[in-house]
């Protein structure tokens, strides 16, 4: 995952979503942005108190004292970013929240009606909470194995702190029952491939950066995934296996 800052308007106890006054949004962005804050502030207490139950109190205390922060300064590819400097901190992307708002639901329609097997599919979350929960696991996951780097880290450093991080989101959701098909992440992505695919200027440079860094990342989670049922999103919403622009295509087509 990828990195950076902000400044503020909105609190919570030890969480924080953060609005900074340089973007303005609409009431539905506002709307939108408050709930999700809602919504991983209750996530938050609930791996507090499932740590302290599993009499993991270090971690819990880890868990409770990092603030969360919804920040405009993180910019396309980047989406969330944990860092422990005087403080433990994880920024989201206000921009990758709203662009998963828009599409998760589109990609979840279509995975409804097309792909879904209604007798080996089972969750509790809808896709746009589901694509949340992975990153919130994952960027916590981060503070609660210390496994965090720096800018100029080797590559071994950083795969091996992704590697950490992973394995205690993943052991988090089993626990939890959650995204138990690996979809998270593969929504995640193609939502903000779609969002960046509705963008103007896409005949520059930078336009052309970002998008190889997410088709790379959306690849990656694809071919990483061991679900059968996430293999069967991905490959209409890739372009002969390859992540491309038919993602919008397909979903105004449903």
């Amino acid at each position: 995952m990828i990195r950076k800052l902000l400044s503020a308007i909105l609190l919570f106890a030890t969480y924080s979503a953060v609005y900074a006054d340089s973007r303005q949004y609409t009431d539905d962005e506002r709307s939108v942005l408050a709930e999700t804050a809602l919504f991983l502030e209750n996530w938050q207490r609930r791996l507090v108190s499932y740590a302290e139950n599993s009499e993991q109190l270090n971690t819990a205390e880890i868990i409770q004292t990092t603030s969360i922060r919804i920040s405009n300064e993180l910019t396309l590819p980047s989406i969330a970013y944990a860092f422990h400097e005087s403080n433990r901190e994880i920024l989201i992307s206000d921009e990758y929240i709203l662009a998963v708002n828009a599409y998760a639901p589109l990609i979840e329609a279509y995975f409804s009606e097309h792909l879904q097997d209604t007798t080996e599919y089972e969750e509790t979350f809808p896709f746009y909470k589901l694509a949340l929960l992975d990153v919130l696991f994952h960027e916590m996951g981060h503070h609660a194995t210390d496994a965090m780097y720096s800018s100029n880290a080797s590559r071994y450093r950083v795969a091996k702190a992704e590697k950490e991080a992973e394995n205690w989101s993943y052991n988090q959701k089993l626990d939890f029952g959650i995204d138990k098909y690996e979809l998270g992440r593969i929504i995640s992505l193609f939502s903000v491939l779609a969002y960046h695919s509705s963008m103007p200027n896409t005949d520059s440079d930078n336009y052309r950066w970002q998008r190889a860094v997410l088709e790379s990342s959306a690849h990656q989670a694809c071919f990483m995934s061991s679900s059968h049922l996430s293999t069967k999103l991905c490959n209409p919403l890739s372009n002969d296996g390859v992540i491309g622009d038919n993602i919008l295509t397909v979903l105004a087509a449903d």
